[in-house]
């Protein structure tokens, strides 16, 4: 069980904070059961949520587990899906969100950059359900680092930019 205050991972919303553990003072609830009152970090409004919900929730991680995440990055392999079926690539990109997993959502935007890179080598665009997909993998990544780190979320894409670049030249200058 979280605790009120406590900052935690809900669904495809992302960041939220635990503003209240009972029953909420809203119609149409069930007021037999006890609610997370969760307000979300990087969206407005609310969230009422069972607290016996199947629905995905977890910790935040750590600072140290986001330096580590970091750390990896260049061994997260991207998974480029050759195929014409966009029904096909958005449940691969679907599934890959689900659990919130942070090395999913890093290998989502690296598949994706490296799709961009080559479709700019032919001349060509993104298809809108890579950019779709990698935003929404950016907005969820980078909202978890940034508390994390307890930095603006507008400055973690650059923030781990520069620790990746950093580690590849300590990496070459032991070499």
């Amino acid at each position: 069980m979280y605790q009120k205050g406590e900052i935690i991972v809900y669904g495809n919303t992302g960041v939220c904070k635990v503003e209240d553990i009972g029953v909420p003072a809203i119609s149409g609830v069930d007021q037999s059961k006890r609610y997370y009152t969760l307000d979300p970090v990087f969206e407005s409004g609310k969230i009422y949520i069972p607290i016996d919900s199947k629905a995905f929730m977890r910790s935040i991680i750590t600072k140290e587990e986001a330096i580590d995440l970091i750390h990896r990055i260049p061994e997260i392999r991207e998974e480029i899906i050759d195929n014409k079926n966009l029904n096909l690539l958005k449940e691969h990109y679907k599934t890959s969100l689900e659990n919130y997993n942070c090395d999913d959502l890093i290998q989502i935007i690296k598949t994706v950059s490296v799709k961009d890179q080559m479709a700019q080598d032919k001349g060509k665009k993104l298809g809108q359900v890579d950019k779709f997909y990698m935003k929404k993998a950016e907005e969820m990544l980078y909202g978890e680092f940034s508390i994390a780190f307890n930095m603006p979320k507008d400055d973690v894409k650059a923030f781990i930019a520069k620790k990746v670049i950093h580690d590849k030249n300590l990496l070459n200058a032991i070499n």
